[in-house]
């Protein structure tokens, strides 16, 4: 998982890099039902923008019911990359 973020911060560093002096990036986070999220999105040019994000959730649960026992784990990844026209 650090290995994808660390990917991905460093795509979005290089393509800001790259980007004009004017270039506008906002970068926020946020915790969901889609797990932790982490967004960045920049201003190309006038009227445009490219944005992504990455989500993340693990969750497990043991339970017993009836003398059965239950075991179950969940691992969910998102990755997202868009662009917008104004």
């Amino acid at each position: 998982m650090r290995r994808t973020i660390t990917l991905a911060a460093c795509a979005l560093a290089g393509v800001g890099a790259a980007g004009a002096a004017q270039a506008q990036i906002a970068i926020g986070g946020s915790i969901g039902t889609t797990g932790v999220t982490a967004e960045a999105e920049m201003k190309v040019i006038p009227g445009v923008n490219i944005r992504g994000g990455y989500n993340y959730l693990q969750y497990g649960a043991d339970s017993t019911y009836d003398d059965i026992a239950y075991d179950g784990d969940l691992d969910l990844t998102t990755i997202g990359a868009f662009v917008d026209v104004h």
